[in-house]
């Protein structure tokens, strides 16, 4: 199957060197595991806040953003047209 109208775009887009030099400090992805309640988001939460302090940019990704990109990219992957209905 040839793939038609998928053009990548990575080659385009801004790099992870020039958004670091943008901010002035290095990207960092720190990985909180756990179970349910064992306290991940409070401890994400407290180290927002101070890195906050400090004067460094920090985003908060929880795991339901993961659930939902992976769906999404498996629907891409299987080519599945999603449909929204409007009531």
């Amino acid at each position: 199957m040839e793939e038609e109208n998928i053009y990548p775009i990575f080659d385009r887009m801004l790099s992870r060197k020039d958004k670091e030099e943008l901010l002035g400090q290095r990207g960092v992805m720190l990985w909180l595991t756990g179970l349910s309640g064992s306290g991940k988001s409070t401890i994400a939460i407290a180290l927002e806040r101070e890195l906050h302090k400090r004067g460094l940019l920090c985003r908060i990704l929880t795991g339901i953003i993961f659930v939902v990109a992976s769906i999404i990219i498996w629907a891409f992957r299987q080519r599945i047209v999603w449909k929204t209905s409007v009531a």
